[in-house]
C-alpha cells in the first residue's frame, strides 16, 4: 500500500494499494484524508460495490471506519464526537435547505450518483449521513456487535462485488433503522 501526498484537487482519492493526498490540506484534513483513503482499502478495493447505484457502501462504511479510528486513538486532530457532530449539522443545513426548496424532497442515502441534485447534496448524503446512519445503528445494537457486523460483513464479500442488501443482511437488528435512512424515512435534527 503506497499513500502519496501529491498536487490533487479533491482531499484524496482511493485505489487498490494506492491512496492520493492533496498537498494543499490543512493538518487536521490531511490526517483525516489518510485514514478515509486508507479505510478504502477494506470498503471498496477488498470489498467491491456498485459505486454509481450503491456508492454509500464504501463512503459511508469509509467514514464510519474514519470516525471509529479517531474515537478510539485519542490525540489527533479530530475526535470521534466532534466528526459525529460536523457530520449532522451538515445533514441538518442539507435537508432542511433542500426540503424548504422542493417540498418532494427525499433525504434518501440511497441513491444513484445522477439522483442528487449536486455534489454537495451527494456528499452530505452519503458521507455525512451516511456516517449519522451507522452512528445511529451503532447507538442502537452497540459498538462491539455492530463492529461484529461489518467483520461477518467484510469476511463474506472479500474479494467479491456487494450489494446493500448484502450489506443489510449482516446489519442485525440494527437493519430497520438502517433502512429508514437509506430511503430517506429518517431526517436527522440537531
Amino acid at each position: 500500500f503506497t499513500a502519496a501526498q501529491t498536487e490533487f484537487m479533491a482531499g484524496g482519492m482511493e485505489y487498490p494499494a494506492l491512496c492520493f493526498i492533496s498537498d494543499s490540506l490543512s493538518d487536521s484534513d490531511r490526517q483525516y484524508a489518510l485514514v478515509h483513503e486508507i479505510a478504502h482499502q477494506w470498503w471498496y478495493s477488498a470489498v467491491g460495490n456498485d459505486q454509481v447505484d450503491e456508492s454509500f457502501l464504501d463512503e459511508s462504511l469509509a467514514e464510519y471506519s474514519t470516525y471509529l479510528f479517531f474515537d478510539e486513538n485519542v490525540g489527533y486532530l479530530s475526535s470521534g464526537e466532534e466528526i459525529i457532530s460536523a457530520a449532522a449539522a451538515a445533514v441538518n443545513v442539507c435537508e432542511t435547505a433542500f426540503s424548504k426548496s422542493d417540498d418532494e424532497y427525499i433525504p434518501s442515502v440511497l441513491r444513484s450518483l445522477g439522483e442528487f441534485k449536486n455534489e454537495y447534496e451527494y456528499v452530505t448524503m452519503v458521507y455525512n449521513k451516511g456516517l449519522v446512519m451507522l452512528k445511529a445503528a451503532e447507538n442502537a445494537v452497540g459498538r462491539e456487535k455492530m463492529i461484529k457486523c461489518l467483520a461477518e460483513y467484510f469476511a463474506a464479500f472479500n474479494k467479491k462485488k456487494a450489494k446493500a442488501d448484502d450489506f443489510l443482511s449482516f446489519s442485525g437488528s440494527a437493519r430497520p433503522l438502517i433502512e429508514t435512512f437509506l430511503l430517506g424515512k429518517t431526517r436527522v435534527f440537531i
